[in-house]
């Protein structure tokens, strides 16, 4: 008589706990989310210039140099010790990358670093109304070069992308007729008009 008393209040504790794991489920995934949502929005500023100049340029790999001149701008590269932070700081966004899943990382091939998609991964991007039809950049231009007469290369270093990428998107926004391309050759300018 005893042991089914024991059995039945065993029974009752396993049915509530069986009753409690879907809540407690769905709280440790709610809790999951909120952490994946925190990691990405607490990501140090380090994180954010090291992905915004990656994600400058898509074919280009960055040298390690080029990386710690970005990143670090007030110091000065150091052949012993600078590798190393710009290791660490490429492990710590890998580390990001994969804990926000956003299909993203970061590849280390021929002595550059440059980030790629995983497999299955595709990218959206949607004008506002106000865009449409403006090429890529002509905001930026316009910020830098108002009024100015500018070269690629000039170009180039204020957005720190590559010049091929410049060229591509200044040659669209000439045909567009929103620059004017002054001169020929290497001494070729170009002005924003609209």
């Amino acid at each position: 008589m005893k042991d089914s008393k024991g059995l039945d209040e065993l029974e009752k504790q396993i049915r509530a706990a069986i009753e409690e794991v879907p809540e407690e489920a769905s709280r440790l995934i709610e809790n999951g989310l909120r952490l994946k949502d925190s990691a990405a929005t607490s990501v140090s500023p380090l994180l954010q210039k090291l992905f915004s100049f990656l994600n400058s340029d898509f074919y280009v790999g960055q040298s390690m140099y080029s990386i710690f001149e970005h990143v670090y701008p007030d110091e000065f590269f150091n052949l012993e010790s600078s590798p190393e932070k710009i290791r660490q700081i490429v492990f710590r966004l890998r580390d990001q990358l994969g804990a926000a899943g956003v299909g993203l990382d970061v590849f280390h091939e021929d002595g550059r670093y440059s980030l790629a998609s995983q497999s299955g991964l595709t990218a959206v991007v949607c004008a506002g109304k106000e865009d449409a039809g403006e090429p890529i950049m002509l905001k930026e231009i316009r910020s830098h070069f108002a009024g100015e007469e500018f070269r690629l290369e000039d170009l180039a270093k204020k957005l720190n992308i590559s010049n091929r990428s410049v060229s591509t998107r200044v040659k669209e926004a000439v045909q567009a007729g929103y620059l004017e391309k002054i001169g020929a050759g290497p001494k070729t300018r170009y002005r924003v008009l609209k």
